[in-house]
């Protein structure tokens, strides 16, 4: 399961939560860089590695 927030100030998008793989972790950078008046991506998105929860 993925979970991302992200917040915009100013052309700065700050991105936090966890996502399943790399690959969706700077798919979803790419995609805010983007976007037309984005100056800035800070990505503070966490890789999910399975088994690291204790409800799992």
């Amino acid at each position: 399961m993925s979970e991302v927030t992200v917040h915009v100030r100013d052309g700065v998008v700050t991105m936090e939560g966890t996502v399943n793989d790399r690959r969706s972790k700077y798919d979803i950078e790419d995609i805010a860089a983007s976007v037309f008046g984005v100056n800035d991506v800070i990505n503070h998105i966490h890789v999910h590695r399975y088994g690291m929860l204790a409800s799992e």
